[in-house]
């Protein structure tokens, strides 16, 4: 993965490829949740191949794209990958299907559209994430950030809260009609803790605490101040309930 989808980290991967690339290693990466955050310059980074969805920068949903190195002049065709399926020879002959001409060049458009607004996007929310994350450790009691403060995706804040549910707090948060998760959107059915969090080291109890709040080309400030507000309320009122249930459980 380039960047983390749940917790924002990103990966060193231009190294990575460069490693790669010196002992003849096919590289591939995930970069679903980097491509039109990170500038990513496939003509110098040394990724054989590239993964990437349009909906993540504001193209048509169901659009996806594969880069393969080479793919114009086709010298390694088999190389790094051999179809799966046969027929038209659309795609290079690599993925035969009618194609979505219209999902290509709105995919196109939404990626010609992210590099050309990357710059003072990235600023933007860079701003927003970084005071917003630094006025939820210094104003809410045990709070916590998971993953780099610094290594991190400009629109990603995934914190835990000491002694309640996130899953409770999502709930919240849906009533007041602000959006959060907890986990990642892949595993939305799914009632496990997350495995990305229990990966970096966290106990059950912390990971199962955490949400994900994510920024957007369009959030405002004002948002973000109302969000804070409705946050700390909701944290205080699940503490507040969960300690009042284990004096009532305690009674005898």
């Amino acid at each position: 993965m380039y960047a983390n989808n749940e917790i924002g980290s990103v990966q060193p991967i231009r190294e990575i490829a460069e490693i790669t690339s010196q002992h003849h290693i096919i590289f591939h990466t995930d970069a679903v949740q980097a491509i039109g955050k990170i500038p990513i310059n496939l003509q110098t980074e040394k990724i054989d191949l590239l993964t990437a969805s349009a909906h993540k920068i504001y193209g048509p949903k169901g659009m996806g794209c594969l880069f393969i190195r080479n793919q114009g002049n086709l010298p390694h065709q088999g190389r790094f990958i051999i179809p799966i399926t046969y027929g038209g020879g659309q795609e290079f002959g690599f993925r035969s299907a009618t194609e979505n001409v219209a999902g290509i060049a709105g995919f196109a458009k939404a990626i010609e559209l992210s590099y050309s607004e990357m710059k003072e996007t990235t600023i933007r929310l860079q701003t927003l994430r970084d005071n917003f994350i630094s006025w939820i450790l210094e104003n809410i009691p045990e709070s916590f950030l998971n993953g780099s403060r610094t290594h991190r995706l400009v629109n990603n804040i995934n914190v835990r809260f000491t002694g309640i549910s996130g899953t409770d707090l999502l709930e919240k948060l849906n009533q007041e009609n602000i959006g959060v998760s907890v986990g990642s959107a892949c595993h939305s059915k799914s009632l496990d803790v997350s495995f990305v969090l229990t990966a970096i080291g966290l106990p059950e109890n912390q990971a199962g605490s955490a949400i994900r709040i994510t920024l957007g080309k369009k959030t405002t400030t004002m948002q973000i101040e109302r969000v804070k507000s409705v946050l700390k309320r909701s944290v205080n009122e699940l503490r507040l309930e969960k300690k009042n249930c284990e004096k009532t459980n305690s009674n005898p």
